[in-house]
């Protein structure tokens, strides 16, 4: 299923948004996007299988902005949701906001500044503050904990679209 009222816009940047059964976190994560403060961007809301009320969080957001696209699909993880997010997008750049993640108001603008400055940079990183328990369970054994700067964090990747597709 997909939900569609996104215009015909070029943006800048393609905000892609992986979420599966965050109802709860998930309107912290957009509602930081929304308040950036430049404009030229794209929503791209990948619900990865989601049982909770995603879908309704999600087509408020469709209803109330032009530049926010919605899709779901069964359970795939992560990469493949991403991969789906990069094959809808329309932005010069490709970057990721986490569900459970929130940006500065300033996040897109800074990073936009630096990219158009430079236009030879086909991929920017870094920059993150971490707020709140700075240990996740380590991928390679759920059973510990990592701190997260020993984590690469996809909201700070910025990259350019068709860099991205040729990967």
């Amino acid at each position: 299923m997909m939900t569609t009222t996104h215009k015909n816009i070029e943006p800048f940047f393609s905000v892609i948004i992986t979420t599966y059964n965050r109802r709860k976190l998930l309107p912290a994560a957009v509602n930081s996007l929304i308040a950036q403060t430049v404009t030229d961007w794209e929503a791209i809301i990948v619900d990865d299988g989601s049982s909770d009320n995603t879908y309704e969080i999600c087509q408020e957001y469709c209803l109330s902005y032009n530049n926010f696209r919605y899709i779901f699909h069964s359970n795939r993880g992560l990469p493949l949701s991403r991969n789906a997010g990069l094959k809808l997008s329309k932005g010069e750049y490709i970057t990721f906001l986490d569900s459970d993640d929130e940006y500065k108001p300033e996040h897109l603008s800074t990073r936009k500044r630096i990219l158009t400055d430079n236009p030879e940079i086909d991929l920017l990183h870094g920059g993150v503050e971490i707020i709140g328990n700075q240990y996740v369970p380590d991928i390679k054994d759920r059973t510990k904990l990592i701190h997260l700067d020993k984590c690469v964090i996809g909201g700070t990747f910025f990259i350019r679209r068709q860099s991205a597709l040729k990967i």
